[in-house]
């Protein structure tokens, strides 16, 4: 692959879908330096530099004027909806607070890059569940998780009206799936595919929690989406990035397929493959 004058920044870049769209990024031939508090070494041919600090430090601070990307995608930040209502401060913290810190750095970088780009992972949990998931559609995010993402992309959105800061939002469905198979949810994980995978390996029986609601078998609806799909949204977006924002605000864009399934047909679905 012919290189690309481009180098990208991706923070939370060992994470599930950082080091997917650092896969991503350096087989189209990006230069990609991945920033995160862990180090994972099957990844590290896909970094052509590799920071190992949180993207809220000091040390991040020196090395992003040193690094100089042409574009930033921030993927770091706490995850997981359950715990997020049991320790709501844990998520304020990482997902905006240390945000707010990053973007102080981001503003002084973009001004000296002015065509850079700053690409932020969202998440579809910040709709009304009750709506057509349109990018339009009404926002309630009910849990801290969800709230904290909604946050940033308000913050964002203020950000680009006052400073210029060009931004992108994707907000994700539910990703799943691996990166060249050697990169996927790891096996702790608390994600659908890889609790069913477990209890399949453990030859346990896979509890399945939500039967009564108003769907087909009971089971809860959810549109799952490709983790290499996901990245790849990432590099199309870079692509076109030279176009000028014409809204003068943050562009968003929901990642997802747009049909969903129940639960209980994608545990189906994986048993009958498995």
């Amino acid at each position: 692959m012919k290189p690309i004058n481009k180098k990208v920044l991706v923070t939370g870049a060992t994470g599930f879908i950082g080091g997917a769209i650092c896969i991503e990024l350096k087989k189209k031939g990006y230069y990609v330096v991945g920033l995160d508090r862990e180090y994972r070494p099957h990844l590290s041919e896909y970094f052509d530099e590799f920071i190992g600090t949180d993207f809220a430090s000091t040390h991040a601070t020196l090395r992003l004027i040193e690094v100089d990307p042409d574009v930033i995608i921030h993927c770091a930040g706490t995850s997981l909806v359950g715990p997020s209502i049991e320790h709501p401060a844990e998520y304020y913290h990482n997902n905006v607070t240390k945000t707010l810190l990053f973007l102080n750095n981001v503003i002084n970088w973009q001004k000296r890059k002015p065509n850079g780009l700053f690409m932020f992972s969202s998440s579809a949990s910040v709709y009304d569940t009750n709506s057509v998931l349109t990018e339009e559609a009404p926002k309630n995010p009910i849990s801290p998780y969800a709230k904290s993402k909604y946050m940033v992309e308000q913050i964002l959105e203020s950000y680009e009206k006052a400073y210029g800061l060009k931004s992108c939002v994707f907000r994700y469905f539910n990703a799943c799936g691996a990166a060249d198979v050697l990169h996927g949810q790891q096996p702790e994980a608390t994600h659908i595919f890889a609790r069913i995978f477990e209890s399949m390996q453990n030859k346990e029986p896979f509890v399945l929690n939500g039967s009564d609601f108003k769907t087909k078998d009971g089971s809860c609806i959810r549109d799952y989406i490709h983790v290499c799909d996901i990245a790849h949204a990432h590099t199309l977006a870079l692509q076109f990035s030279i176009k000028e924002n014409k809204n003068n605000s943050c562009e968003v864009f929901n990642l997802g397929t747009g049909n969903g399934i129940t639960v209980l047909e994608a545990i189906k679905a994986f048993e009958k493959v498995s």
